[in-house]
């Protein structure tokens, strides 16, 4: 994720909805030949086999600088400036994607000055966050452009407009970003994140912070200690999780679900998920977690307060609980209070609720629709 809470300029950036009879989507056709997906704050996008974007949600039209305006739709609507993408990434109110010939893009509401993205070449994948956003290069290398806070780079100005190297990570494989943190898996296994991360006070030399779990911005990549060979990673809101190479999960942070235990301590290492095996993927919202089995399941745990662990309640949970209706997954994304899954039909089901003004949320699957 990305915040997700704080979370992936053109035309519009959209949100991730339930169904919504407003807009005629029960008649409209599914969205198909679908190959990847992200799920943002206000809105999510998918990548289409040909190469175009589609995105629905909160969109934000057309407009002059300094004007705000949106409406609501659960239709996918293309992107009509993006044709040749290869990759995609939905943040808060913005959504970036890195294109065939390597060049990044980003388009909505990008919260810092300039259009670094587009000044990086040889991108695979661009990510972006809420005040930062970060590309995983053809070298393996990451860059990162936006809040200093968050780049990794040192001390650097508040906002860099160009894209900076981040030092210590030059075998990346994958990498995820959030509201206040990105972290990168390595090419080994391991994992390293900067930003906000999470120290044993008993490992820091301020001994007033012994016996605490303390969140500290560290200005340079950091290593995740005491965490097995991992396969995939993901960011939540103060939260990070792993599939490890046993097929596995592990969380570290403040774990979820927030809502019902608001107070729960977090830990600096990762905890192992009771329940949890033969998973392939992973994917974190702000509070909430869904992992992806090798079967095409998925199962969720964390806040359900929009019904985001599609079990078809709004009771949260502190640990996974089934997707209704999921048997064929091959990906899925998570984003503020929604999680979508990509089938292997090349459709989308969604279910959650991100504040679409005139959707009901959905506890359940639902089908992702286009206009005709």
């Amino acid at each position: 994720m990305r915040e997700l809470r704080g979370l992936g300029l053109i035309v519009l950036v959209l949100a991730a909805l339930p169904a919504c009879s407003s807009d005629g989507q029960d008649e409209s056709p599914a969205l198909s030949g679908v190959k990847a997906i992200s799920a943002g704050f206000f809105h999510s996008c998918a990548l289409l086999e040909d190469g175009t974007v589609s995105c629905w949600g909160a969109v934000h039209e057309e407009r002059p600088v300094g004007a705000s305006s949106f409406r609501s739709t659960t239709l996918a609507l293309t992107v009509p400036s993006v044709a040749d993408a290869r990759s995609i990434s939905a943040g808060f109110t913005h959504t970036c994607a890195a294109l065939s010939d390597g060049r990044g893009a980003c388009w909505g509401d990008v919260p810092f000055t300039g259009t670094p993205a587009h000044e990086v070449t040889d991108a695979r994948f661009v990510a972006a966050g809420t005040t930062h956003d970060c590309a995983l290069m053809a070298d393996a290398t990451v860059q990162c452009w936006g809040e200093s806070t968050n780049l990794g780079l040192g001390s650097d100005p508040a906002t860099r407009r160009f894209a900076g190297t981040v030092p210590d990570v030059s075998d990346a494989t994958a990498i995820d970003v959030s509201s206040y943190s990105s972290c990168a898996l390595l090419a080994d296994g391991g994992v390293k994140c900067w930003g906000s991360t999470w120290f044993d006070g008993d490992t820091l030399s301020d001994e007033s912070l012994a016996g605490g779990v303390w969140l500290m911005r560290t200005p340079t990549p950091r290593a995740v200690e005491r965490l097995p060979s991992s396969t995939a990673i993901a960011t939540g809101f103060q939260f990070y999780c792993a599939v490890l190479a046993d097929t596995t999960v592990a969380c570290w942070g403040r774990l979820p679900p927030r809502d019902s235990a608001p107070d729960a301590a977090a830990s600096a290492y990762p905890v192992a998920v009771d329940g949890l095996v033969d998973v392939t993927a992973i994917a974190a919202g702000s509070d909430h977690v869904c992992a992806l089995r090798s079967d095409g399941t998925i199962s969720c745990w964390g806040s359900n307060t929009s019904g985001q662990l599609g079990d078809g309640s709004e009771l949260s949970s502190a640990v996974p609980v089934l997707v209704k209706g999921i048997d064929s997954a091959i990906a899925l994304s998570a984003g503020n209070t929604q999680t979508c899954a990509l089938l292997a039909n090349g459709t989308v089901s969604c279910w959650g609720d991100n504040g679409c003004p005139s959707c009901a949320r959905s506890s359940i699957p639902q089908v992702v629709r286009t206009a005709p």
